[in-house]
């Protein structure tokens, strides 16, 4: 289709080519036919007596010097069309190189189009006029939040909120006070993720969290796929019994790219009840899906959530008990029954453990 596209552009301007190179003959010919005209009319006026037939004589000539002048106007009209072609012959290879250039060779003409004004456009534009722009952008967006917030910044509103927090958690406090706190607290937690200082910390710490399962979810993907790999060699029917369960297992075998074009009817179909590994794996191949890719975004939430909270029962698990000692416990002595009733084997015992010299 692409290559389809590029040869019926090029034969649009090659057919144009030809226009122009035909009108550029037709020209040519009636030039010369009229300059041929013009001499034989000059000579028989200059050889011929001045008669009756010279009048005839000039108006033939005004007529002809009105055909060569609008042959000049047809003239420049032509070379304007010659221009304008060139132009336009010029920004379509600009347009086709650049586009070779940013994709490898794939020929799309709207995209190409498309790039190359984005390209004009960027050139246009000035960056530091942008970012000042952005700058005031930034401050009217705030001013129009602390409005919506009743004029208070995000420090006034962090300081409410842990106010309300010490009357909730006072034991002193009555209980009636401790609801109308309680209530009073889900408004301000409101206020407080509406500002953007609140955003960029939950960005900051959405990051870090990420920031800090990158290994241990790298870690988990190579340890399923080569699992996987292995039982899809070894025992195919126990692999495809896996698959049949676990779905979106088959999106480990993908990349990135290939996860990011499949349909969104596909997503509906995964579960997401395997382990914590094979989730963490899922996690480390997921790309960042487009705007409007809603079930896609969906289940990475998903993805994420379940870590969150795999990391969570990891972090409040209870301490493993110590593993016993291999080393053989000492056994305790025990005095040997003697019988009799006398205790002097008895006596004896004691000192002998005791280290006391005999009597």
């Amino acid at each position: 289709r692409d290559f389809c596209l590029s040869r019926g552009l090029g034969d649009v301007y090659k057919r144009q080519e030809e226009k122009v190179r035909m009108m550029e003959r037709n020209l040519e010919k009636e030039r010369k036919a009229h300059k041929q005209t013009k001499d034989s009319l000059s000579k028989v006026a200059v050889d011929s007596p001045k008669d009756d037939h010279e009048g005839q004589v000039v108006n033939l000539l005004e007529k002809l010097e009105q055909k060569l002048s609008a042959t000049e106007d047809a003239e420049k009209r032509l070379l304007k069309m010659e221009h304008e072609f060139k132009l336009k012959h010029e920004a379509l290879q600009q347009k086709e190189s650049y586009f070779t250039a940013a994709t490898g060779g794939a020929m799309d003409p709207k995209l190409v189009s498309n790039l190359f004004k984005l390209e004009q456009l960027i050139q246009r534009v000035d960056l530091d006029e942008l970012d000042q722009k952005l700058s005031k952008l930034d401050s009217l967006s705030q001013n129009k939040t602390k409005k919506k917030l009743g004029g208070k910044t995000y420090a006034e509103i962090r300081k409410h909120l842990e106010e309300l927090q010490a009357i909730i958690f006072d034991p002193n406090i009555p209980e009636k006070d401790k609801e109308k706190a309680n209530i009073e607290l889900e408004k301000v937690m409101q206020d407080l993720e509406k500002t953007s200082e609140f955003q960029q910390e939950l960005k900051a710490a959405q990051l870090e969290e990420k920031k800090k399962n990158e290994p241990l979810n790298k870690a988990a993907y190579e340890a399923v796929l080569s699992r996987l790999t292995i039982e899809q060699k070894d025992n195919p029917t126990e692999y495809r019994k896996r698959l049949a369960k676990q779905p979106e297992l088959a999106l480990l075998f993908l990349t990135p790219e290939q996860i990011l074009k499949k349909h969104s009817n596909d997503f509906k179909l995964y579960l997401l009840n395997g382990s914590e590994q094979e989730i963490r794996a899922l996690s480390h191949l997921m790309p960042k899906f487009r705007s409007d890719q809603d079930i896609q975004k969906r289940f990475v939430e998903t993805i994420d959530s379940k870590i969150r909270e795999f990391s969570s029962r990891a972090a409040s698990a209870p301490p493993k008990p110590k593993a016993p000692s291999s080393a053989k416990p000492k056994k305790k002595w025990k005095p040997k029954a003697s019988g009799g009733g006398g205790g002097g084997n008895f006596l004896d015992e004691l000192k002998k453990k005791s280290g006391a010299p005999k009597n």
